[in-house]
């Protein structure tokens, strides 16, 4: 003869009936009980198996009222007039067209690069002035280049035990 050891007692299975018709998930149901809630879930299965008719998900849970829903104000739009892009045209000062610059492949090494006309990239003509080993001569570097704008503040750069310092103990003056 075969002995069936059942760890739920009849008292345990009918308040979990209960329980889940209810609506209580399977760990609240299991922490009610005792149990682990995979004791829960594994004997609601297996009673589902034996054909007994146990309410789902959605049969379990409470419909909530529907809330009417409040139309939406549409914010009103401006718009604002098309503003014409004016196209300025940039005129180089140092350019000579009866001069004759040199072209992208005529260009060595050192020899200034600044492009000296406007208009398609094939007709580019560049300054060709000797260099002291830059890209630019020293009047087209200046306006290529320009400085950074220093702050007002000067700076102090500060390592980790000033800052732990400034955090601990606030401001101080240095």
């Amino acid at each position: 003869m075969t002995v069936v050891w059942s760890y739920w007692t009849e008292e345990e299975i009918e308040s979990l009936r209960q329980l889940w018709a209810n609506g209580h998930t399977g760990s609240e149901i299991a922490s009610m009980l005792g149990k682990s809630r995979n004791a829960v879930m594994g004997r609601i299965s297996r009673m589902r198996e034996r054909g007994e008719r146990l309410p789902s998900e959605r049969e379990r849970k409470p419909t909530k009222p529907k809330v009417a829903k409040v139309p939406r104000v549409r914010k009103t739009r401006i718009v604002l007039p098309k503003v014409q892009k004016v196209q300025v045209e940039y005129v180089n000062v140092d350019y000579d067209p009866n001069k004759k610059y040199p072209k992208f492949q005529e260009l060595t090494r050192w020899q200034c690069k600044y492009v000296m006309n406007d208009g398609h990239a094939s007709q580019f003509v560049f300054c060709g002035e000797k260099t002291n080993f830059e890209s630019f001569c020293p009047s087209h570097k200046r306006l290529c280049y320009t400085k950074a704008v220093k702050n007002d503040a000067p700076v102090k750069p500060t390592n980790s035990t000033n800052y732990a310092k400034r955090k601990f103990f606030g401001a101080f003056p240095h």
